[in-house]
């Protein structure tokens, strides 16, 4: 029996804060001089209805986090984008990370949204195969995050990502 949770939390509140800061130690650890710099989230892009903020609570205690943001990538106009997707090493193997992802998708749905992106870095294999495992594909890149050496998407409804006329 599971006994974390998921949760909205607002991004301003100190266990969004918490899980972000743990998120980016941990990318710190991984990956050197190549980490990214991650910010506090901005309110603004993951607070309703804009998008939203996810925690895993176990206990009281913020073993990840989720967001999700409305986004404009051309051709395919609004879009979700998954952000700050990060699981403790503690759940790991749990179920935590395919279930917040899950929700995030959720979360698109509720929104209207069919398809969903994310960037990422080569080097978080872990987190390529929980996102391949939930039938995202390599897309081409979009946005404007110079860290970034992956981008993904997936079509909610399972349809082609390639094509704008699937919308």
């Amino acid at each position: 029996m599971r006994r974390w949770s998921i949760e909205v939390c607002d991004p301003e509140d100190e266990r969004a804060r918490n899980a972000v800061r743990a998120y980016s130690t941990e990318l710190d650890q991984l990956l050197g001089a190549s980490s990214p710099t991650i910010a506090d989230p901005d309110p603004g892009a993951y607070r309703e209805p804009a998008g939203t903020f996810l925690v895993v609570v176990d206990r009281d205690e913020v073993l990840g986090c989720g967001c999700l943001r409305v986004i404009d990538v051309p051709p395919y106009g609004q879009v979700a984008e998954v952000k700050r997707m990060w699981v403790s090493p503690r759940l790991r193997g749990q179920g935590a990370g395919r279930a917040l992802l899950e929700r995030l998708h959720a979360e698109a749905r509720r929104r209207g949204l069919r398809r969903v992106v994310l960037d990422s870095k080569r080097e978080l294999l872990d987190a390529r195969r929980l996102y391949l495992a939930a039938g995202y594909r390599d897309i081409a890149p979009y946005g404007d995050n110079a860290d970034a050496t992956v981008w993904m998407g997936l079509h909610l409804d399972g349809g082609d990502w390639a094509s704008p006329s699937d919308l």
